[in-house]
């Protein structure tokens, strides 16, 4: 077999290369000579088998599956197949066809050698060449490091006093390969084909129903040490849940691999929910969704995007704001101001730009800025996007615009939420979260009394509408880890309620021992509450307000701090499907009107059946408030069959109308 490169293997896009080179455990000198073995072993093997990857280890196939990169391997059911190029390759497994098939596959992996046919240069040199001129955006050595691993295995470079140079071998491989980069800003868009399976599903289901399921997160967090990005990160975790998962080994997993202080793994575990990753399969189990897996079997990185889409707020809104030029994370986070949504914090951008970039969808362009990639392009075209300032049945005051809600920034209860957050992990600011915990908790509808001091609880809070017996409130810190048990025994707790006349304890905190949650679910008089989700509660009340005796059931001793964390997001869910339910109802009658077939009424029946995806009490209702003479917005015979008459905005500002009027003949 002659020992050249393929000229078809050097022609590939850029964008169409990954950013990622592959790698293989054991020493970087023999990666280049271990690699067929290797790629033999694991042709067909399942992902729980093991595959030799030297004399003296073996390795996971799931773990290869990862590090080999989707150039070599792909996962195929619960097995992994090798690449029709993987394949093409072992035929002819010289060094030269290894080069062809790596520039071919990988970004910025020929192009060193172009870098180094001038002069031999540091790794560090090469690091900052691949920002600068290559727009790779890393901030560590790692992926240089992987490619000169290679290329000095197949004898292409060398590296001795600190530098790395080019060999007469290698400078006749570069005479062979077709160099690339990145293309003008905004000059190339890469074909994105529509989502089927379950993704699809969801995206169908965001065009039909609209956005308000999708949750704000404003806490995403997503491991990456060192070289590993949130895409390994969220690979990894899915994949340990198929079938499913006990809780205590997905965060012992999490620490471990992804070296994630425990305050944090909590939070990682809360964002796999959120981008619809994982799901309770049942009590302390965890379990990979149908999206999660459609993911992990195709590999791509666009149903990823898709997925977390589908859950996420502002993920493809991101790409979109990018379309026309280059933004920071801040500039990102005042316009998601627009939305009439909670406003981002810049933190919480960071992080969907940072699990973006890895997925191939934006780049960075300096420091702070990221642009779009012709990945990121096609993703626009085939995601339903939110608009800004998308119309919804409640709306903001007629005084509020565009224009106002940039100009005034986020509101009150958007920081509190933040400091709250943030706040409750600094144990110098224990006073400042005090205080952060009574506003909140006023906001809420409480009848707040600060206490504080030793021996005593922090706070006392009671309802007179309804009447509801008064809680104590202990509020705590930890700059690390969970809050220390000492700081929370029952007996002490029980003496504090007793003082106030409380007949129970919540004590909020970031993060509690397991030493604590065994206590509270003993007493029945002591109750978690994470501040995190205290920081939740107070940005849904924002948007739609709870009612006094729903946050008391939050508040319920006998729920678990998770469990109250649902509680808060069950009861959202249904408000989301109670107003979607209005919306719909009036929306299928409006176009029932419109028909140009019929007499434009319509029986209640006839609209439960075909609103068949939502309750049929729910349809029931909307059609009764619709109807009531407070709205008059549907007219009936015999309150039989039903039409509109009025239009959808003529509602909205009636139901503002009735809102300002009780506010303002509101005697007590």
């Amino acid at each position: 077999m002659s020992d050249s490169l393929d000229s078809e293997a050097t022609g590939r896009d850029w964008y169409q290369r990954s950013q990622t080179a592959p790698s293989l455990p054991g020493p970087v000198e023999t990666w280049v000579q271990r690699l067929p073995d290797i790629l033999r072993t694991i042709d067909g093997s399942a992902l729980t088998s093991s595959i030799p990857v030297d004399e003296n280890r073996d390795v996971p196939a799931q773990q290869l599956l990862k590090t080999l990169g989707k150039s070599f391997v792909k996962r195929s059911g619960e097995s992994v197949k090798l690449t029709p190029d993987a394949q093409e390759w072992l035929q002819n497994p010289t060094t030269h066809a290894l080069v062809g098939h790596l520039h071919r596959h990988v970004r910025f992996f020929g192009e060193v050698l172009a870098q180094l046919a001038d002069a031999p240069l540091s790794h560090d040199s090469l690091l900052e060449c691949a920002n600068q001129r290559y727009a790779m955006g890393w901030n560590a050595l790692d992926q240089v490091r992987r490619r000169t691993n290679w290329l000095r295995g197949t004898g292409a470079v060398e590296l001795y006093d600190g530098l790395v140079r080019i060999t007469p071998k290698g400078e006749a491989m570069l005479t062979k390969l077709a160099l690339g980069g990145p293309p003008a800003a905004g000059t190339y868009t890469t074909k994105v084909g529509d989502r089927t399976g379950p993704i699809g599903n969801l995206l169908e289901s965001l065009r039909t129903s609209g956005h308000a399921s999708r949750k704000t997160a404003q806490s995403l967090y997503f491991p990456s040490p060192d070289d590993r990005g949130p895409l390994d990160f969220m690979a990894t975790t899915v994949e340990y849940a198929i079938p499913e998962i006990q809780e205590r080994i997905l965060e012992d997993l999490i620490q471990s691999e992804f070296q994630s202080a425990p305050a944090s793994t909590r939070q990682a575990r809360a964002s796999l929910v959120a981008a619809g990753l994982i799901y309770r399969s049942r009590m302390n189990h965890w379990g990979a969704t149908e999206g999660a897996r459609q993911w992990l079997e195709s590999n791509e990185p666009i149903d990823l995007v898709a997925l977390v889409h589908a859950s996420v707020w502002f993920v493809g809104e991101i790409l979109r704001e990018l379309a026309d030029t280059a933004k920071s994370a801040g500039e990102l986070a005042k316009i998601s101001s627009l939305y009439n949504r909670d406003p981002l914090s810049p933190q919480a951008v960071s992080m969907r730009l940072r699990f973006l970039l890895d997925a191939d969808m934006v780049e960075k362009v300096s420091s702070k800025d990221f642009r779009l990639t012709p990945a990121g392009r096609g993703m626009i075209e085939i995601l339903p996007i939110q608009d800004r300032a998308e119309l919804a049945i409640i709306q903001a005051d007629e005084g509020t615009n565009q224009a106002n809600a940039a100009a005034t920034g986020p509101t009150r209860a958007v920081e509190l939420a933040d400091l709250l957050v943030r706040y409750s992990r600094d144990g110098s600011k224990h006073k400042q979260v005090e205080q952060l915990v009574c506003e909140a908790l006023r906001s809420l509808g409480f009848e707040v009394q600060p206490i504080g001091g030793p021996g005593k609880t922090d706070a006392l809070i009671r309802s007179t509408a309804p009447a509801l017996p008064p809680i104590a409130i202990e509020v705590k810190t930890a700059s690390a880890g969970p809050v220390p048990p000492a700081e929370l025994r029952s007996v002490k707790l029980e003496r504090h309620r007793e003082q106030v006349g409380a007949v129970a304890t919540v004590a909020i905190g970031p993060e509690f021992h397991t030493d604590t949650h065994a206590e509270a679910s003993k007493d029945r008089g002591f109750a978690l509450m994470h501040t995190e989700t205290l920081s939740r509660l107070l940005l849904l009340h924002e948007r739609y307000p709870f009612s006094t005796e729903e946050i008391r059931k939050f508040l319920d001793p006998a729920l678990t701090a998770d469990q109250r964390h649902e509680a808060v997001e069950i009861s959202w869910t249904a408000r989301v499907h109670q107003l979607n339910a209005l919306k719909e109802v009036l929306n299928k009658l409006v176009a029932e009107q419109r028909s140009p077939y019929g007499d434009g009424l319509l029986e209640e029946r006839d609209v439960q059946r075909d609103l068949r995806n939502l309750d049929p009490g729910l349809v029931s209702e909307a059609i009764h408030l619709l109807s009531s003479p407070f709205l008059s917005a549907l007219s009936g015979a015999d309150r039989q069959r039903f039409k509109p008459t009025a239009a959808i905005d003529l509602v909205a500002q009636r139901l503002k109308a009735i809102s300002r009027w009780i506010t303002a003949n509101n005697d007590s």
